[in-house]
């Protein structure tokens, strides 16, 4: 509510609305996007040259959180805060004959605070033919960085893409949401980006078509969809390549999905079923190394009555998937947030699980006062790992080689030297300069750095020669052993914020 006016009231709903005279009539002044207005138009027909919706005025992103109305520079403001960013409209704003807005300004591009909030993070190695062709002005860079493209998937901004070290900004490649997101480790235009629901798609040129109609013309099209045919997956739902056979990936709904094919890949009939949880159960959590696998799956998945289980197997053998439920296992009756396999030097191979929610003891229900981090090497009697771990939902964990386990937590991320310490691993803060943000996905990339995505904070870095060296990864030409490690040569660098202005605006899907 203006705090002068009484009568002018501004509420933020995916679009913002204002009324100056107590409800008798609403103003769209944020309206979800300007398509299908006479502004967004031109351009269809070849008559500008200006692009798409050129002569819109700006709106704000959607899905707006909150609204605080304060004054500097001698006038007061309405700031909204939503799934783009912070947005900011003069209190008396001007507005079109659409009862639009035309005075927003945005400031999450004006002062780049790093606001977009990421689901996950993969990163590939350049190759210079494959961005000739597909990106303008491509050069070859001039420092000492391994030349590398990092991908992201969004919360309502689709998928993001940084040729690094040539590029500054972040642009957009993939529209709506962005969930999961795979990148062939040996050329980063090799793309998989999820929409939702597991709507995967792939792409081979960085999703950056030759074509300017490329995004109304499915002909000209240079992504397409190898969604598996499930029906009850989450809302971002996982999926991952093998650690040692990077062709190999599996992908979780109410079915275990496994594709042999890698990129080669040419559609949804890819796919083939491992196992069917049936409905209502749908898989939370994904890994796989030397075709070993593992899925972490729930059925009710809301707290008070949570219930859900572990399914693990081999990737081509269905007759090989089994389930346990949690409750069997002696795990925490929580939401699954991350998993991982490995093959230790023995050849011996380790399953890992992450939970989400809190461990309290005061917390109702099972699962309470368990823990977060659990390990087996058979899939039913696990070790709880959890240490000296602050006691917060945890949503990846990844394997680095040796004792070395990662973690991203609502709190950040930690790691552990010591995992098969039989006394119980130390957990410690992972690097420096990380935001106490929340923690979504942790990748080793190709480069001997790891990446970070953080709901709210951006993508982060840390040089993986600072905590002993990194695993190879998956698919590159040297191959991923047993305890391997790759260290980095480069200069050890401070964490950079990834997320920036996207490239155009995103074609968002109805959220649930």
């Amino acid at each position: 509510v203006d705090p002068t006016d009484a009568n002018h009231v501004f509420v933020g709903l995916e679009e913002v609305y204002q009324t100056t005279n107590a409800g008798a009539k609403w103003q769209t002044i944020g309206p979800y996007w300007n398509f299908f207005f006479p502004c967004w138009s031109q351009g269809f027909d070849g008559t500008s040259s200006a692009g798409f919706g050129a002569s819109c005025p700006l709106t704000t992103h959607p899905d707006q959180h909150a609204i605080v109305i304060t004054s500097y520079a001698g006038a007061a403001h309405a700031i909204v805060g939503n799934d783009g960013g912070v947005y900011d409209w003069p209190l008396n704003g001007t507005i079109d004959s659409l009862n639009h807005g035309t005075s927003w300004v945005d400031r999450t591009t004006v002062n780049t605070p790093n606001f977009l909030q990421y689901y996950s993070v993969a990163v590939g190695l350049q190759d210079k033919a494959t961005l000739e062709k597909t990106a303008a002005g491509y050069t070859t860079p001039k420092t000492n960085a391994t030349p590398v493209i990092v991908s992201g998937g969004l919360q309502d901004n689709g998928g993001s893409i940084l040729i690094s070290p040539q590029d500054t900004t972040m642009g957009s490649n993939f529209g709506g949401d962005g969930g999961d997101t795979l990148v062939d480790p040996d050329n980063g235009c090799n793309i998989v980006q999820e929409y939702v629901f597991l709507s995967m798609s792939k792409t081979q040129n960085c999703a950056s078509p030759t074509d300017p109609y490329a995004l109304v013309d499915p002909s000209k099209a240079t992504t397409i969809s190898i969604a598996p045919p499930d029906t009850n997956a989450q809302f971002i739902a996982p999926f991952a390549a093998d650690h040692r056979k990077f062709n190999d990936w599996i992908a979780g709904g109410q079915h275990v999905w496994f594709n042999p094919s890698g990129f080669g890949i040419a559609g949804p009939s890819g796919w083939q079923s491992m196992i069917d949880l049936g409905a209502p159960n749908t898989v939370t959590a994904v890994a796989s190394s030397d075709g070993f696998a593992i899925a972490g799956y729930c059925g009710s998945c809301k707290p008070g009555n949570y219930a859900g289980g572990v399914a693990f197997g081999q990737l081509g053998e269905s007759s090989s998937w089994t389930t346990v439920s949690l409750a069997d296992s002696g795990l925490p009756n929580r939401y699954i947030g991350g998993a991982d396999v490995y093959q230790d030097t023995s050849n011996v191979t380790h399953y890992l699980l992450a939970f989400n929610g809190f461990s309290r003891r005061w917390t109702e229900g099972p699962g309470a006062g368990i823990g977060h981090v659990f390990t087996s090497t058979d899939g039913t009697a696990w070790t709880n790992i959890s240490g000296n771990l602050p006691d917060v939902p945890l949503s990846t964990i990844k394997w680095l080689g040796k004792d070395t386990i990662v973690v991203g937590s609502d709190l950040g991320a930690f790691i552990t030297f010591d995992a098969t310490d039989t006394g119980g691993p130390t957990w410690q803060v992972l690097g420096t300069g990380l935001p106490m943000s929340v923690v979504t996905d942790i990748e080793p990339g190709p480069d001997g750095y790891l990446y970070a995505a953080t709901y709210g904070r951006g993508i982060w870095k840390l040089d993986g020669a600072t905590i002993g060296g990194i695993p190879s990864y998956a698919g590159s030409t040297s191959g991923y052993q047993p305890g391997q490690t790759t260290t980095s040569s480069l200069t050890p660098s401070t964490g950079s914020g990834g997320s920036g202005g996207s490239g155009g605006p995103p074609a968002k899907g109805k959220k649930h």
